[in-house]
C-alpha cells in the first residue's frame, strides 16, 4: 500500500521484489523533498506473452508519481496525492490520496484509492477503461480506504501491518487481457499483509505474508546523487613558475607575454587557448576540456595568470569558448580575485567587482580601447582528436525477446580545419549483434524511423558519421551552425541552425532546419535510390529554452515545427541538472493524419533519461557525462535527425546566470 512518504531530494532508490505471480524491477528518484517519480518493470509468470516466440513471461512497464501536498508537523500528518500506471497499457492503474503521521516509534498511514486499489480491473479490455484514459477519468468511480502501521522494533528492524484493498481476482496476472482467469490463487483468507523490514543507511530487505497465504520478499538500495568520486580525486597541480619563467614574463613585451601565457595554459591541459596582452590587462580564450565545472576552469586559469603575470597586469578577461565561439566572458579584477582566493573576499562581494557577459563583444571593445590593434596569439593546437569507447544498444520488449542487444566498439573523431570549422567522423566495429533476431517490420512504406532495425542489423564495420560543420557569429549576438554530410546511420544531407541567449542565459530562441535523404543499407557512401526510398525529408523548428528555477537547475525546452515525416507538432523536454547529475523527460505530440499504420496514427513519443558525470568514475576532475535513456515504442511520429553538434542548449551550466552563482567553485579546482 502506498504511503505519503517520499525520497529525499536528489536521492535514488533501486529495487527488486517478488510475490507470486509477479516479479518487480524498478527505481525511483526524489525531487525537492516533495515529489517522487518511479518506474517499474513487472514480470507476470502466469501469462505467456507470445505463444509462437521464445519471449517468455509477459512483461509490463509502468511509471508513477507521488506529490506531497502538505508536510508533516507536530499536529498534522503528511498528505500526498499519487498515481501509478495511469497511462499506456494501464494494467495496474491507481490513483490515491494518502496521509501518514508518525507517533514515536509508530508510523500510521490512511488513504483512499481508486483503480486496482479499489478492486477494479483496469487493464486493456477492462470494463471501464481503455489504455491511457485512467489518469484523467472521472473521480466518481469505485473508491476504497486502505491503511497500515509500521512500528520500529529497533533502529534497524521494523514490523509492518496493512489492510489490503486489492481484489486479486481483478488483477492482471490472475486474469488475462480478455478477463479470463489464468491463475489459481484467490483473495487469501484475510485482507491483511504482515511484513518485517531490515534497513541500514542504504539497504533495505523485506519479507512479508500477503493476505495470509502468499510469501513476498524484496530488496532495495537507496543512495544520494552527489559528485563525490568513487575513487577520490587527485588535486589539480598548480603552476610553479620558477624564477626563470617569472623573469621571462616580467621582461616580455605584450606580444611575447601573450605567446608565453598561451603556451603555459596549454601545458596546463586546456585546448583552444588564445591570448592577447596589453600594458594593464590580459585576454584569454579557452575551451573547457579540463574540468567538469566551468568555474573550476575559470579559477584554474585565473590562478595560473595570477602566479605568472607581472604586477602591471591588473585585469583578467577570461572567455570560455565552444566551437571557437565565446559563450561567456568574465571580467575579473586581479586584486579582487587574489583577495577572494585568500578568503578575504566573499562570493557576493566578488560578484559586485566582476562582470559576466554572454558574448565577448563588450569586453573585447573595452580591452581594445586601451590597446588598439592587439592581436590574439594562438597556442599550437591538436587539430585531430579521437575517442574509442564501447557502446551497447538495447531493444526492449520485442516478440523475439525482452532484451536484445548490439555491442559495438565506437570510434569518434574530429579534425579542426579553421576557426569554427571541423570535420566530424564516427565509425563502429560490431562485437555482437542480436538485432538479427528481432521480429520487426517498418510501420510505413516510406518509414522515417521504424526501419531502424534494417540499419542496426548490419554487423560489418561501418561509417556512422562523416560531416563538415561550420560555426560562426552572426549579427546581434546570434550564433550560427551549418552542417553537411552523413549525420547518422540512416541519414545524410544538410543542416542549418541559429540560436541566441537572452537575459544572461535565462532563456533563448533558435531556429533549425534539415534536408536529408536515406543512406544506403549496404554502402556507407551511397544514398538509397530504390523506389519510395529516394525522397528528401525536410524538418524545420523554432527552438525555445528557459531556466524555470535556476538555483535548482530546472529548465525546459520547446521544439515547435515540422518533424521528419512531415508531421507538424511540438516536443517538450523538462529536466533538472543538479550537482552535475541530470534527470529529465520528454513528450512529443504531432498531427499523425498523414500516416497509414494504426501504430503511428494518434501516437505520441515520450521518454525519460539520466546523465552521470564521468568524473564520478575517475580519479580526477574531468568533463563529460554518461547518458542513458528509455523511450516509448518506436514510431515514425515526432522524429528528428541527429546532428554532429547543436547550438540549442539543454544544459544550464555554461550560462552567466549559473556561473556567477558558482563563483565559489573557482577555489575548488
Amino acid at each position: 500500500m502506498p504511503t505519503a512518504r517520499v525520497l529525499p531530494d536528489w536521492n535514488i532508490r533501486l529495487g527488486y521484489g517478488w510475490a507470486d505471480p509477479y516479479r518487480y524491477y524498478g527505481g525511483a528518484i526524489g525531487l525537492f523533498d516533495r515529489l517522487e517519480i518511479s518506474g517499474q518493470f513487472t514480470e507476470i509468470t502466469s501469462i505467456t506473452a507470445f505463444e509462437d516466440y521464445d519471449y517468455g513471461n509477459y512483461k509490463d512497464r509502468a511509471a508513477g508519481m507521488r506529490l506531497v501536498l502538505f508536510k508533516e508537523d507536530e499536529l498534522f500528518p503528511q498528505v500526498a496525492l499519487g498515481a501509478f500506471d495511469a497511462t499506456g497499457t494501464a494494467l495496474f492503474s491507481q490513483r490515491y490520496l494518502v496521509a501518514s503521521k508518525r507517533f514515536g516509534k509508530a508510523d500510521i498511514t490512511l488513504g483512499l484509492g481508486q483503480g486496482t486499489l479499489a478492486g477494479e480491473y483496469t487493464s486493456i479490455g477492462g470494463s471501464q477503461d481503455a489504455a491511457g484514459t485512467f489518469l484523467f477519468s472521472s473521480p466518481n468511480r469505485p473508491t476504497r480506504p486502505f491503511g497500515g502501521i509500521e512500528y520500529d522494533l529497533t533502529p534497524n528492524w521494523t514490523l509492518s501491518a496493512e489492510y489490503s484493498s486489492l481484489d486479486r481476482k481483478n488483477l492482471y496476472g490472475y486474469r488475462d487481457g480478455e478477463g479470463q482467469s489464468v491463475y489459481d490463487g484467490d483473495n487469501g483468507f484475510w485482507p491483511v499483509n504482515i511484513g518485517l523490514k531490515y534497513h541500514s543507511s542504504n539497504w533495505q530487505a523485506n519479507l512479508a505474508v500477503l493476505r495470509g497465504d502468499t510469501l513476498a520478499a524484496g530488496v532495495q538500495m537507496a543512495f544520494p546523487l552527489k559528485l563525490d568520486s568513487l575513487l577520490g580525486w587527485r588535486r589539480t597541480p598548480e603552476l610553479d613558475p620558477g624564477a626563470s619563467l617569472l623573469y621571462r614574463a616580467a621582461t616580455s613585451e605584450n606580444e611575447g607575454l601573450a605567446i608565453l601565457l598561451a603556451d603555459q595554459l596549454t601545458l596546463q591541459g586546456f585546448d583552444g587557448v588564445k591570448v592577447a596582452s596589453s600594458d594593464t590587462s590580459v585576454w584569454v580564450e579557452f575551451s573547457n576540456n579540463r574540468h567538469l565545472e566551468v568555474m573550476r576552469s575559470f579559477g584554474h586559469i585565473a590562478n595560473t595568470l595570477d602566479k605568472l603575470l607581472p604586477s602591471r597586469i591588473t585585469t583578467f578577461y577570461l572567455n570560455q569558448t565552444e566551437h571557437d565561439l565565446v559563450i561567456q566572458s568574465l571580467k575579473l579584477p586581479r586584486e579582487s580575485f587574489h583577495a577572494f582566493m585568500d578568503e578575504r573576499l566573499d562570493q557576493r562581494t566578488l560578484q559586485s567587482f566582476s562582470d559576466m557577459d554572454l558574448s565577448a563583444g563588450t569586453h573585447w571593445d573595452e580591452f581594445q580601447k586601451y590597446n588598439p590593434g592587439s592581436r590574439l596569439q594562438e597556442a599550437p593546437e591538436k587539430r585531430f582528436s579521437y575517442q574509442i569507447q564501447p557502446r551497447i544498444f538495447t531493444f526492449l520488449n520485442n516478440k523475439a525477446g525482452f532484451f536484445k542487444h548490439k555491442g559495438v566498439l565506437e570510434l569518434t573523431g574530429g579534425v579542426r580545419l579553421w576557426r569554427g570549422a571541423r570535420l566530424a567522423a564516427g565509425g563502429e566495429l560490431v562485437l555482437f549483434n542480436q538485432y538479427d533476431d528481432l521480429d520487426w517490420e517498418p510501420l510505413e512504406d516510406n518509414a522515417v524511423r521504424t526501419d531502424m532495425v534494417e540499419y542496426q542489423r548490419r554487423s560489418d564495420p561501418s561509417i556512422t558519421q562523416l560531416a563538415f560543420e561550420q560555426y560562426g557569429e552572426l549579427p546581434g549576438q546570434w550564433q550560427g551552425r551549418l552542417a553537411v554530410g552523413m549525420f547518422e546511420r540512416a541519414y545524410a544531407g544538410f543542416g542549418l541552425e541559429t540560436f541566441r541567449f537572452f537575459h544572461n542565459g535565462l532563456w533563448g530562441v533558435g531556429f533549425e532546419a534539415e534536408a536529408v535523404r536515406k543512406r544506403d543499407l549496404d554502402n556507407s557512401f551511397k544514398l538509397r535510390n530504390d523506389p519510395g526510398m529516394d525522397d528528401w525529408f525536410y524538418t524545420g523548428f523554432v527552438n525555445l529554452y528557459a531556466q524555470l528555477w535556476p538555483s535548482q537547475g530546472v529548465e525546459v525546452g520547446l521544439k515547435v515545427g515540422r518533424f521528419l515525416a512531415g508531421d507538424p507538432g511540438v516536443s517538450i523536454e523538462l529536466r533538472r541538472s543538479f550537482k552535475h547529475f541530470t534527470v529529465g523527460a520528454w513528450y512529443t505530440k504531432t498531427d499523425t493524419s498523414l500516416f497509414n499504420d494504426p501504430e503511428n496514427i494518434d501516437s505520441e513519443t515520450k521518454g525519460v533519461f539520466i546523465r552521470f558525470p564521468l568524473a564520478l568514475f575517475k580519479d580526477r576532475d574531468v568533463p563529460g557525462h554518461l547518458h542513458y535513456a528509455i523511450t516509448s515504442f518506436t514510431t515514425d511520429q515526432g522524429q528528428t535527425v541527429a546532428q554532429p553538434g547543436t547550438l540549442y542548449p539543454m544544459d544550464p551550466w555554461d550560462t552567466p546566470v549559473q556561473s556567477m552563482r558558482d563563483l565559489n567553485k573557482m577555489r575548488q579546482y
